[in-house]
Parts: C-alpha cells; structure tokens; sequence
C-alpha cells in the first residue's frame, strides 16, 4: 500500500468519525428539527423558501466540513484528490456521495418531509399518551415492570 493511500485511509478514517459524532449530528439535525415545519408532504410545489432554507443548509455543512479540514491540516486540493480516489474503496464512495448530495436539492426536500414526518408522528403519540394517562388508561408503549418481591415463601419479611 502506498504512503498516498494510506493517507487517504487515514483522512476517510477521520471523516467518518466526525460524521458519526454530536460535532456533526446536533447541528445538522438540529437544522432539519428547526425547518422541516415548513416541508410538506402534501404539497407537490417547490417555494422559493425551500431554495433559501437548502443554501443555508448546504453553507452550515461546508462550515463543519471546512472547520475539519482545517484542524486536520487538509487543504482544498487534497480533500479534492481524496474524494477522486475514493471511487475505489465503497466506503468511502458512500462517503463522498453523501457529502455530495447536500447539494442535490429533490434529496435535501425528501429528508425535510420525512424528518417533519416523524416528528409529527412524534407528537401524535405523546397526545395519544397524554391522553390515555388523563383517561386513566395504561400506556402501552411502556414495558411493564415487574412488582418488587415482598415476601419469601409465602411470608413476608421484615424491610428493618
């Protein structure tokens, strides 16, 4: 294996720690949490809105991307020649097809309905919760708990 590849491996090693970590994860779903409202299902237009809402997604990620570059002492040029590389290993292909996609606006859309989609779904089942607990009725998401043993045999023991 060459010195090239390695590093290579090395600087795919480290991106895909970082896209595993709450560094990335928080902002980007914090992002998706505070927008996808405004992404329907339902509706079939594309708004202008949606437009400005992808470009300040698509600025955070080159944000986060461009702040690890940095502390990794990887300039543009070799980020470029690390993802022209990466066709050859599948892993890190999937790697640089995700990166890519930010910028594929049908594929930001579609993550923004399905994320407004589950959290609507969120809610739906926390009023449903909410309003079995006010009926009186148990909650059938919870596990049930087993009741502490109080007694032994048949008798039951003195907790002093």
């Amino acid at each position: 294996m060459s010195a090239e590849n390695d590093e290579s491996e090395w600087f795919f090693d480290m991106i895909i720690g970082f896209l595993r970590s709450p560094r990335w994860k928080t902002p980007v779903m914090s992002f998706l949490d505070e927008n996808c409202i405004k992404f329907d299902a339902t509706e079939d237009e594309n708004k202008l809105e949606f437009t400005t809402i992808h470009n300040s997604f698509k600025k955070m990620v080159e944000g986060l991307l461009e702040e690890l570059m940095r502390e990794l002492g990887v300039t543009d040029e070799q980020f470029v020649q690390a993802c022209e590389k990466a066709a050859k290993n599948p892993i890190h292909k999937k790697i640089v097809d995700q990166i890519m996609a930010v910028d594929n606006f049908t594929a930001f859309k579609r993550l923004m309905i399905k994320r407004n989609t589950e959290l609507n779904q969120q809610v739906l089942m926390a009023e449903k919760v909410q309003q079995q607990e006010a009926a009186g009725l148990p909650d059938k998401t919870k596990a049930v708990q087993p009741k502490a043993a109080t007694s032994t045999a048949g008798t039951t023991q003195d907790k002093s």
